[in-house]
């Protein structure tokens, strides 16, 4: 996968060099729309092959080879921070913003747990990441780092 400036991502066949064998462009009209913006965050796969990743650290796009659209787009609220880092842990997207809140999303966009930064003095310096089996470890811009629970999908 490789994205430019105008937020179009084109897949590749490594086997095959040449032009790519799809193309997800922004457009307004179609449904759900790729905002239009930068790429970031780097693309992450799900095991079921689903592909995410950020538009100008705002917005999540999930794409899906051989499927012509976007699967889903999560728009952020306007006032929500900037994302500082995506990734997949336990087949879960986890997102990290600016404020140290955390998010977990299943392949199909569906929120399934998250948790929100009571502190805004302490500021994420990266993804949090596993620590065992149970933990998440953040690191902080200061130096230091916050433990959390993991993030797991709810249980009914």
């Amino acid at each position: 996968l490789t994205a430019d400036l105008s937020g179009t991502v084109a897949l590749f066949d490594m086997n095959k060099p040449g032009d790519p064998v799809q193309r997800w462009r922004p457009a307004p009209d179609a449904k759900p729309a790729i905002p239009a913006g930068q790429p970031t965050l780097g693309f992450h796969r799900f095991q079921n092959g689903v592909v995410v990743y950020s538009v100008d650290n705002r917005a999540i796009v999930a794409v899906q080879p051989g499927q012509p659209q976007a699967l889903w787009v999560i728009d952020r609220n306007p006032r929500d921070y900037d994302l500082l880092a995506i990734a997949i842990q336990d087949d879960l997207l986890m997102t990290t913003d600016l404020a140290g809140n955390l998010s977990a999303y299943s392949s199909d966009g569906k929120l399934v747990n998250q948790h929100v930064a009571k502190s805004r003095d302490l500021l994420p310096r990266c993804s949090a990441a596993r620590f065992g089996p149970d933990t998440l470890i953040l690191p902080t811009t200061d130096g230091s780092a916050i433990f959390l629970p993991a993030l797991r999908k709810a249980t009914p």
